[in-house]
């Protein structure tokens, strides 16, 4: 008995100790919202930024051969050329973007032509 007063003692203490209304009140400090964003210079930069690091980027310097996978380059060092006679990619290779980033850039695109609307139609006010 005196464990259940001590379990409804504690729950009464936290129950009277939370103020919901503050809570539920709260701005969020992890989510840019939109009006947030398109307001300042810098978070569209800093959102733009974000973009081109998620890019996959696959091709590096130090692995000049990895531009010929795709076609982008020919090589023209000796013996690289039966990498270009073969284009039948894999089936993995559909797989190499995620269309939910795309998805994402076209947003971003349209949500910048649409500010920039907005900001040209405030100046010629």
């Amino acid at each position: 008995m005196k464990k259940n007063i001590y379990i409804l003692v504690i729950m009464l203490s936290f129950s009277w100790a939370c103020d919901d209304e503050a809570f539920l009140n709260k701005k969020p400090t992890n989510i840019l919202l939109n009006e947030q964003v398109w307001q300042d210079k810098t978070l569209v930069l800093s959102v733009l930024a974000d973009l081109y690091d998620r890019y996959p980027n696959f091709q590096h310097l130090e692995d000049t051969w990895r531009y010929g996978d795709f076609n982008e380059a020919f090589i023209s060092r000796n013996g690289a050329y039966d990498r270009f006679k073969n284009n039948g990619y894999g089936f993995g290779l559909g797989y190499y973007w995620d269309y939910g980033y795309i998805r994402e850039l076209n947003l971003f695109i349209q949500k910048a032509e649409a500010a920039q609307k907005l900001t040209e139609a405030d100046r010629s006010r």
